[in-house]
């Protein structure tokens, strides 16, 4: 199971189904102070393929 941040709790399993790696959509690397990009990630974005849901999911 999982729990969302405003207390909805649903089923992965069944709201997802089988989920497979597609693709590297995003990253975002950390500014250091002098402007220039540190090799330090701060966030990413994923594409899925969501048998359930029967497309392409972004997380």
């Amino acid at each position: 199971m999982m729990r969302l941040a405003n207390g909805i709790v649903l089923d992965k399993d069944t709201t997802f189904g089988e989920l497979k790696f597609s693709a590297l959509r995003r990253e975002v690397r950390i500014q250091n102070e002098d402007g220039s990009v540190s090799d330090e990630i701060k966030e990413r974005t994923y594409d899925l393929k969501s048998k359930g849901q029967g497309r392409m999911i972004q997380v």
